[in-house]
């Protein structure tokens, strides 16, 4: 793992969205490694597994989790026409980068295109999509580290009630804060403000102990 390569064996780990899963599936399997865990916009993998199959408004939300499942379909409708559907994700109303004013500038744009335009680009993420099922359900579920979860009350493809569940598997310092105008890309939404709950939290913590 890359703490071990740069010599450090704990972390601050901080994850969104997917990244966030990981992040929580890392503390859920490697406690000793995660001093803090600071999730943006994803609940706990179980409470999220739970809550799509018994909340049909959820499961409607992700629905792209079973259509990244067919082999490199999902890749080609991205793609075509100059990437017009991720460029479609990342600025519509509904589901793109933007509140408080801070819109996706035409450079932003172009940098995120020309990442996904690099061949394989577009299959890294899509695989991880493709693979989430063989880790879900889990085995282990709680979480024993001090833990931040940041949500933007807005998010296109999260319900916030999976926020608030989240709370019983974590089995230690628990913080929740929903962000009013946040979308799910609370970070680039309000970068500020997420800057500084994230010190508060760790400052905080460093008191409690």
């Amino acid at each position: 793992m890359f703490l071990w390569v740069t010599g450090y064996s704990k972390c601050v780990l901080i994850g969104h969205d997917w990244g966030g899963m990981i992040a929580w599936l890392i503390a859920i399997c490697y406690p000793e490694m995660i001093v803090r865990l600071i999730v943006i916009n994803f609940p706990h993998p179980s409470v999220f597994t739970d809550y799509i199959l018994r909340h049909p408004a959820q499961l409607l939300r992700s629905s792209f989790y079973y259509f990244f499942q067919i082999p490199w379909f999902p890749e080609f409708m991205f793609s075509i026409n100059d990437f017009k559907a991720l460029k479609h994700l990342f600025t519509s109303r509904s589901t793109g980068i933007g509140r408080k004013g801070r819109q996706l500038t035409t450079d932003d744009l172009e940098a995120y295109i020309y990442v996904f335009s690099q061949p394989g680009a577009l299959s890294g993420p899509i695989n991880h999509y493709r693979n989430i099922f063989n880790c879900l359900p889990l085995k282990h579920h709680m979480v024993t580290t001090p833990t931040l979860l940041l949500w933007g009350e807005e998010d296109a493809f999260m319900e916030a009630e999976m926020a608030e569940v989240t709370k019983v598997y974590v089995k230690n310092y628990f913080r929740l804060t929903i962000l009013s105008e946040g979308s799910h890309w609370l970070q680039q939404d309000q970068p500020d403000i997420v800057n500084r709950l994230i010190w508060a939290f760790l400052r905080e913590d460093r008191r409690r102990e």
